[in-house]
């Protein structure tokens, strides 16, 4: 389930002290600044997306230190891998560099007319 951590610039302006988030996850901990960011976890990962600010990710030793726009991802008994660009792929094998059966499923619908001529899948 994610979890959604916002550090509010304002309120560390507002109180004029130096804030910072310590964040324990499954499989990493986070430091973050001011900023808003992303910190999902599941049993087999867990991942950080800084969207404004700066943070880092550590796990096993390793600390990576992410700016606004990236993001790691710490594998369940790894260290984290990255940085990554934040934006990701929506759509599973959206480049057909695969098969069509890699992330679509292909099927036959005659249009409720009563067709008999199949039609093809193919790149």
């Amino acid at each position: 389930m994610p979890v959604l951590e916002h550090v509010d610039r304002l309120a560390a302006e507002l109180l004029r002290v130096p804030l910072t988030l310590h964040r324990e996850a499954p499989h990493a901990q986070a430091v973050l600044g001011p900023g808003n960011y992303v910190l999902e976890t599941d049993a087999n990962q867990s991942e950080l997306t800084v969207r404004d600010g700066a943070g880092s990710l550590a796990a096993l030793g390793q600390a990576l230190p992410l700016a606004a726009r990236e993001r790691a991802i710490v594998p369940k008994n790894s260290q984290p891998k990255g940085p990554l660009p934040a934006a990701r792929d929506l759509i599973v094998n959206g480049t057909f560099r695969q098969p069509l059966n890699d992330g679509w499923k292909v099927f036959n619908d005659q249009g409720g007319d009563g067709g008999t001529v199949d039609g093809e899948a193919e790149l």
